[in-house]
């Protein structure tokens, strides 16, 4: 009697593992198809940005697309693949996986859609690329200030001008570099000082901001 509950106990766990093993198969092979977007702006962020840099009016931006299949990136090269921008056609092609399009602020966040069949299935994805305008800050003190620019379509600072006042008295800023601010200033301590500076972009005189900061003298 004892090894025929045995028996049956043994029976029943192998029947469990199979059905267990068996169902977690079928859960792993209907898992469907992921299809990941992902999108990168050709604007500028200083160095040590942890930050994602944004695109603003006229930006170049970048659309890269991947899809995950049981956990694996697929071979899409010769899938068709249609991308729609804003809601029109915008390009299509046999594995054309990336685009690049340039930010047009007159039509709003850049809409991307992506989509094609893969296996006897339709998929699709779209991603909504928020626009920004340029930013300046001010960093620094008590004696040097710098100005960093954030998401102007230039390279580097070299390509923007900064345009310093102190009190609204016009400065300059150092002569090798015109975002930084030397403040010198005779002002007694707890003097408070209210420092502006002016970014604009030498390639796009459009893209232009401003920033403000209150310094209380203590030396």
């Amino acid at each position: 009697m004892t090894n025929f509950k045995l028996q049956i106990s043994i029976g029943f766990w192998a029947l469990f593992v199979i059905w267990d093993l068996s169902f977690g198969f079928l859960a792993r092979a209907q898992v469907a198809p992921e299809v990941i977007l992902t999108w990168k702006a050709n604007s500028y962020a200083p160095p040590g940005y942890a930050g994602k840099a944004l695109p603003i009016n006229n930006s170049p931006v970048d659309v890269a697309l991947e899809l995950l299949d049981g956990g694996r990136v697929a071979n899409l090269s010769n899938i068709q693949i249609r991308w729609d921008l804003n809601g029109e056609l915008y390009r299509s092609g046999a594995g054309l996986k990336n685009i690049s399009f340039v930010a047009d602020s007159s039509k709003g966040d850049p809409l991307a859609l992506v989509s094609f069949n893969y296996r006897g299935r339709a998929l699709d994805k779209q991603i909504s690329i928020p626009l920004a305008r340029p930013e300046v800050v001010i960093t620094g003190g008590p004696d040097i200030f710098k100005a960093l620019p954030y998401f102007f379509n230039i390279g580097s600072p070299a390509q923007a001008k900064f345009t310093w006042s102190v009190n609204g008295n016009s400065v300059e800023g150092t002569g090798e570099n015109p975002d930084a601010l030397n403040l010198q200033t005779d002002a007694p301590n707890g003097t408070e000082l209210s420092i502006r500076v002016d970014a604009q972009s030498l390639l796009r005189a459009i893209e232009i901001a401003s920033a403000n900061i209150s310094y209380i003298v203590s030396r």
